[in-house]
């Protein structure tokens, strides 16, 4: 098979070998016109400055062209090269998998007046969508943004290094390593295989082999008895035998003591399993009573006050009333016009008392009185009620 049989054998492969060395389409043959913005990483700080956290470089700006029967090899070595950045930027492409690889960069795509906006170049197919979507342009470019990045080798946390006051390591004194050893060794000899046992570390303490909790305090304990007298020949606490306390005694409620799981069980059980009788409340309160009357009775009393009598109602007398006079005689004595006067005899008004049950509005809309005429007429009525004759 020849080179152009594997190379059309690759799905990958966009361009044909025929067309590498073709001419552009575009620009007079220069190609598609490629803005490269290239960010480098920001210089390394002097021996003893720190390097700001947001610390950020001013991009560099190129124009190159690319021809658009080349592959992304091509385009990468192009742009990498117009940077100047040939040894420091490094990358790979799978023969198989076409997947690109940036080792210390980062690289973006945008094609003007489109939807492709920063989109990765993580593979041929991202090539090959990139030269395909530039060539649709009346005037093929596009921007390619490279952005420089740490190595994996090469990054070093900063704020751990230098901004971070070293840690403090604590020392472990000899004799607390002695006894965590004991203390592994203690946990492990004494795991609990019993499944009907709820603990997972017990001793049986003879002489009818009763699980005895391990909890922490007691290995504690063990150990550190252990450590004390590993070199008295008299004394016989070993792996196999605890010291003589109460701690380790059997028949004694102590061995639980900082078992916070069995506390918490017990806890739960009591309050399960309470039965205590509830408060009974006596009532009776007529021994009390007597005691109480007793003493009120050998206390003088007051004398009883007599309520006073209620005042007496003041009853006004009801005001006479003012005898009634003719409409005539009316506009006769309070001076009202021959014109009032016809007007309240064609609403039917007989005399001023008839007026107090009619309205200002009805006798400006049914007795067609002026403003002034209802005036005089309000005028002679409060008069005649008070009883002034003119």
């Amino acid at each position: 098979m020849d080179e152009f049989e594997q190379n059309a054998a690759d799905p990958y492969d966009f361009h044909l070998p025929e067309n590498e060395d073709s001419p552009s389409q575009y620009n007079d043959g220069d190609g598609i016109e490629v803005s490269v913005v290239f960010t480098p990483l920001p210089p390394q700080p002097k021996k003893g400055e720190k390097r700001c956290k947001n610390a950020k470089t001013l991009p560099i700006n190129l124009v190159i062209h690319f021809n658009e029967n080349d592959t992304l090899a091509t385009l990468l070595d192009s742009a990498i090269d117009s940077v100047e950045q040939t040894d420091n930027l490094c990358y790979a492409i799978g023969n198989r998998t076409g997947r690109l690889s940036p080792e210390n960069f980062s690289i973006k795509y945008t094609v003007p007046r489109s939807a492709y906006k920063d989109v990765d170049i993580k593979s041929l197919e991202d090539f090959n969508t990139l030269i395909t979507q530039a060539c649709k342009m009346k005037n093929p470019l596009f921007k390619l943004f490279i952005t420089q990045t740490e190595h994996n080798d090469d990054v070093v946390d900063e704020d751990e290094d230098e901004s971070a006051p070293a840690r403090k390591v604590p020392k472990v004194n000899p004799t607390e390593m002695k006894i965590n050893d004991y203390i592994t060794e203690l946990s492990c000899c004494y795991t609990c295989e019993d499944r009907s046992c709820k603990f997972p570390i017990c001793w049986p303490a003879p002489p009818n082999a009763k699980h005895v909790h391990l909890t922490p305090l007691h290995l504690r304990t063990w150990a550190a008895a252990i450590n004390a007298t590993e070199n008295d020949p008299n004394t016989t606490v070993d792996l196999k035998n605890p010291p003589n306390t109460k701690l380790f005694n059997s028949s004694c409620e102590i061995h639980n003591i900082g078992d916070t799981a069995l506390l918490a069980r017990r806890r739960d059980a009591a309050t399960v399993n309470n039965t205590s009788p509830s408060v009974v409340v006596n009532n009776d309160f007529k021994e009390l009573a007597n005691v109480l009357l007793a003493d009120n009775r050998n206390i003088r009393q007051p004398p009883a006050q007599v309520p006073a009598p209620p005042p007496a109602t003041v009853v006004s007398p009801q005001a006479a009333l003012i005898p009634k006079i003719t409409l005539q005689t009316f506009c006769d004595r309070f001076k009202l016009s021959i014109s009032i006067l016809t007007k309240l005899n064609a609403m039917k008004i007989t005399g001023p008392h008839c007026l107090r049950f009619v309205t200002d509005g009805q006798l400006v809309e049914k007795g067609q009185l002026d403003i002034g005429e209802l005036a005089d007429v309000r005028d002679a009525q409060e008069h005649w009620m008070q009883g002034v004759e003119n």
